[in-house]
């Protein structure tokens, strides 16, 4: 997180470490969950991490107070991934993605936590200084939010154990039959259990695009992880045609395999 300086860690125990990199000291220490620890993520723009575990329980920790924001159970079984996208509105902290076991995608307004224009931020001083967050007291946190609900859900088919959310780069117009109309600024991709990337329309909670990674002869496999390159560059204010890009799309299945696929074609690449 933050240009590579720092990296976050979670145990089998619920504990979770933070190292700076540069320093080769631990900045923080601390234990938000009672199990695993599943996925841990830096917010892009605060001093927040966010990370769940596989009891269904999501912690936002702000690092600049070495407190817990909002503690909350967001699904009735295990959680398998989520992921943060960002708004073009000005100090906005944006919003979650998650989903689990229950076939449930939940989208999360983060803006909707107290106090959210002031969470995450540093002093001043520390900012010019640019250096972590200094360790402070522990103490109990009364405040954290433990009834923080999601602002929409959506019923997936199938279970869905990876997801990312990126900018809406796809027309918004029907130019295939295979592409639905999308006027969101962005969408969730996911990965299901049978081998299929879904992109959902997140205002609609319904299928842009479908596509089925394995063949008929093929055994199908759940998608663990998504990645795709940085879409930072790309100006979508400019125009309101389909760009001409060459991105990249890598997906790792449970049957040890990891595909290449263009971006947003979702083609197959050579």
């Amino acid at each position: 997180g933050y240009g590579g300086q720092y990296i976050a860690s979670g145990g089998t125990d619920g504990t979770i470490q933070i190292y700076d990199v540069n320093g080769g000291f631990v900045t923080h220490n601390y234990k938000p969950h009672k199990s695993l620890i599943t996925r841990i993520r830096f917010h892009p723009k605060r001093w927040l991490l966010f990370s769940s575990c596989v009891e269904g329980c999501m912690v936002i920790y702000d690092l600049t107070t070495s407190q817990v924001i909002a503690s909350f159970n967001v699904h009735f079984s295990v959680l398998h991934t989520f992921d943060l996208f960002e708004t073009n509105i000005k100090d906005s902290l944006g919003g979650l993605v998650t989903s689990g076991a229950d076939n449930m995608l939940n989208i999360w307004d983060l803006d909707s936590l107290s106090n959210a224009s002031r969470i995450g931020i540093l002093p001043s001083n520390d900012l010019k200084d640019d250096i972590p967050p200094k360790k402070k007291k522990k103490h109990k946190d009364t405040q954290a939010i433990s009834n923080f609900q999601p602002i929409k859900q959506i019923h997936s088919k199938e279970t869905v154990f990876s997801l990312k959310c990126v900018p809406n780069i796809f027309s918004k117009r029907n130019e295939s039959q295979d592409e639905t109309p999308c006027s969101s600024p962005w969408v969730i991709m996911t990965g299901n259990e049978k081998s299929v990337l879904e992109i959902w329309d997140p205002l609609k909670g319904s299928v842009i695009r479908e596509v089925s990674l394995a063949g008929d002869q093929e055994s199908k496999s759940a998608i663990l992880s998504i990645f795709l390159d940085s879409l930072s560059s790309i100006d979508l204010s400019r125009s309101t045609e389909r760009p001409q890009l060459n991105h990249f799309l890598i997906l790792v299945t449970e049957n040890r395999k990891i595909l290449t696929l263009q971006y947003p074609s979702a083609k197959h690449t050579q």
